[in-house]
Formats: C-alpha cells, sequence, structure tokens
C-alpha cells in the first residue's frame, strides 16, 4: 500500500511539473491534453470509491423522486439497486461506478478545468452544469433501460442496457459537449476586423475627399 501511494505522489509531482512546463513553452494543446487526462486518471485512482457513493447516491435521490410518476420500477437506496417490475418478472440493476455517471463526470469536468478559453469563473460554472447534466442525463439513461424491460421483459436487458441506452446518453452527452466547447469556440473565433459604423465613417471620409 505504501509503495502505491509512493509511486501516485511521484506520479502526481511529474505531472505537475510537465504541466509547468507546457505552459511556460505555450504548447496550449499539448497542455489541455496531458492536464484533462492527468486530472481525470488521478482523481479517478484516488477517489473513485468516495466518489462513486456521492454519485450513487445522488442519482438514487433522483430515480427515488421519478418512481412517484414512473410507477415501472422500485428503488431501493439502502443498496444501490433498482427493481424494474416487467411481465416475466423482477429484475434488479446495480448502480456501480460504471452506471452512476462519475466516469462521465469526471471527464466532463476534467475537459473544462484545462480549456484554455474559460476564465477560472467559466471553468466551475461549467464544471457544474456538467456535474448537473450528465446526472439527469444518466437518470433519464436508465429510465429508458428500466421502461424497456418493463414493455418487453427481462430478455431486452442486454439490447435496453448495452444498446439503447447508451445510444440516449451519448446523443445528450454530445448536446452537453456542444453547448460548452463547441458553442464557445464559435463564438471566440473572429473573422477580420471590420465594424459596420467605422465602415460608414470611412466610407464618409472618401466621399468627401472625392468632393
Amino acid at each position: 500500500m505504501a509503495n502505491k501511494i509512493a509511486l501516485y505522489l511521484v506520479l502526481l509531482v511529474i505531472w505537475i511539473y510537465l504541466l509547468s512546463v507546457l505552459k511556460r513553452t505555450k504548447l496550449t494543446a499539448f497542455h489541455f491534453m496531458v492536464g484533462s487526462g492527468g486530472m481525470f486518471t488521478f482523481i479517478f485512482v484516488a477517489f473513485k470509491k468516495v466518489l462513486t457513493i456521492a454519485c450513487a447516491q445522488v442519482l438514487m435521490f433522483i430515480l427515488e423522486q421519478l418512481s412517484n410518476i414512473f410507477t415501472f420500477y422500485t428503488v431501493y437506496s439502502k443498496y444501490y439497486m433498482l427493481f424494474i417490475n416487467n411481465k416475466n418478472a423482477d429484475i434488479s440493476m446495480l448502480i456501480d461506478y460504471e452506471c452512476c455517471g462519475i466516469i462521465e463526470i469526471l471527464v466532463v469536468i476534467s475537459i473544462v478545468s484545462f480549456f484554455p478559453l474559460f476564465s477560472l469563473k467559466e471553468k466551475i460554472w461549467y464544471s457544474f452544469i456538467g456535474y448537473v447534466y450528465t446526472t439527469l442525463a444518466n437518470a433519464i439513461r436508465l429510465l429508458v433501460i428500466s421502461y424497456i424491460i418493463y414493455l418487453n421483459g427481462n430478455n431486452s436487458y442486454y439490447i435496453a442496457h448495452s444498446f439503447v441506452g447508451r445510444v440516449v446518453f451519448y446523443i445528450l452527452t454530445i448536446m452537453l459537449y456542444f453547448y460548452i466547447i463547441s458553442r464557445n469556440q464559435i463564438r471566440s473565433q473572429k473573422v477580420g476586423n471590420f465594424d459596420y459604423e467605422a465602415g460608414q465613417d470611412n466610407e464618409a471620409d472618401k466621399n468627401k475627399s472625392a468632393k
């Protein structure tokens, strides 16, 4: 255990030093890739268990509230499980680190934290948006999976979980990345320095000179 901690700390120091070198040399793209990739890895390795429990508890709370509206599943928060009612028999679904969304949440936060166009305030704000949005998107994914199983029985679990649920979640995730990343990249781009009012003034000056 001590050797693993020592190795972790050494790699962490190397990562921080590498980031400082990349920043000084203004290698923005490499700084972004090394920074976001390293942040995800170090946080996931060190806090995987704690963050998984925290994310699962929040997700269970949301699903429990939604179960008052959608009655085709039952939430057992204590065991982090969903019981889905269907025509064959009830089937349980365990909410572990793969299902709670911790990986996707950390990816979003890591990317936002090292995205070069954002200020510190924007990084905090978009990280919060990413966390909330990804959690809700994951809840929608689980609702879709549960409803498909409810309608079609236990035999539909694999298709619902491995295909339909993932497609729904990926589509929602792409929308998030467009809003946070692509939209801000487009807004930050400038094409020329033309200003309409300045253009009018220049045209007026030319007309006066011609006269």
